[in-house]
């Protein structure tokens, strides 16, 4: 908010959902402000995730503010969503990470609201790279004059971060090979994921990181998406309990998306899951640093500080079942459809 009362010439800004309520009302005045010092300002909803703000919307434009509409529903293109959270101001501040414009993220997640987490960068190479995503994402976002295939993400680094930008089923090879690359190499893993879904090989490799060191998961007590609650609880139930350290956040639901293998970083958008590797749009961005990664190890130790012991218990049949269910709905059929529908469209 406080980059955006000091916008001087654009600002830029680009989420899944916008709930109206006290958090977008301030957000609305900063905006309204910084139009009214001459700032361009553009808004780029999803309209899946935002489809109660319309009404909102309506004055956010008599204020000034451009506002378009990310893949505006067509079952066709219905499963490929915008998730990304970006602020870009004066093309020399960005803030990308995990949360959205809701009153739920209007608090520090332990008193109030929920607990999520973003990183400020201003290396001017990273911040150039997120605004032509930004300019990217804008100029696609109706779907009608941009074919899915044209939506092949961009991949920018510099000498100690990477951004990953993926999308549509493209562009998360190299998001997937990085990651790989270093969980396999990593002693000393910490995971933090609102919902924890992940594949196979990722489970294979933290099991072996665990053997040579440390690896501790954080996950929410209490789910906001009960299908992708579940269907953790199945990942959960499977990982060796001697081995592996898991805890769940109880204060509140937790919706932060962060890794940390050794000095490696990853913070953004994406969850721990099949949609956020292979079907939603969205960013991640990677840095290699020692004093950050011990920062960000800090932000763990706090929110580990909230937490319980995980305990999987002993669910009856039904749980079980249900369980199997969510994680075969999300780890394959969402998938499988994703990509019949991908095939159709190219």
């Amino acid at each position: 908010m406080a980059a955006i009362e000091r916008a001087e010439s654009t600002v830029d800004l680009e989420f899944y959902i916008w709930s109206p309520g006290r958090l977008a009302g301030r957000l609305h005045a900063a905006l309204a402000r910084a139009v009214g010092r001459g700032c361009r300002v553009r808004l780029l909803l999803d309209t899946f995730g935002s489809e109660h703000a319309g009404p909102a919307v309506a004055i956010l434009q008599q204020a000034g503010i451009v506002v378009s509409w990310f893949n505006p529903r067509r079952w066709a293109r219905l499963s490929f969503r915008n998730h990304r959270k970006l602020v870009v101001v004066d093309r020399r501040h960005a803030l990308l990470g995990g949360c959205n414009v809701a009153d739920e993220y209007d608090g520090d997640g332990v008193q109030a609201g929920w607990r999520d987490l973003g990183i400020c960068t201003r290396v001017p190479a990273c911040v150039i790279a997120l605004a032509r995503s930004f300019d990217r994402m804008w100029a696609m976002a109706p779907f009608d004059h941009l074919p899915v295939a044209d939506s092949m993400p961009e991949a920018s680094r510099g000498d100690r971060w990477e951004l990953f930008v993926a999308g549509a089923g493209r562009g998360v090879r190299r998001y997937r090979r990085c990651l790989h690359r270093d969980l396999a190499a990593a002693s000393q893993i910490d995971v933090v994921a609102a919902y924890f879904v992940p594949t196979t090989r990722v489970r294979g490799l933290l099991g072996r990181a665990a053997r040579r060191g440390r690896v501790r998961v954080i996950v929410p007590a209490m789910g906001d998406v009960p299908l992708a609650h579940h269907a953790s609880a199945h990942v959960l139930r499977g990982l060796p309990p001697s081995l592996i350290q898991v805890y769940q956040y109880v204060p509140a639901m937790l919706h932060a998306k962060l890794v940390i293998a050794d000095h490696a970083v990853y913070v953004g958008s994406a969850n721990f899951d099949p949609r956020s590797l292979r079907i939603n749009f969205d960013l991640m961005l990677r840095i290699e640093d020692p004093e950050i990664s011990t920062q960000a190890r800090g932000i763990v130790d706090e929110i580990q500080s909230h937490s319980k012991p995980y305990a999987c218990g002993n669910p009856g049949p039904l749980a079980r079942l249900r369980q199997r269910t969510a994680y075969a709905a999300l780890a394959w059929l969402d998938p499988y459809i994703a990509r019949r529908k991908l095939r159709l469209l190219s």
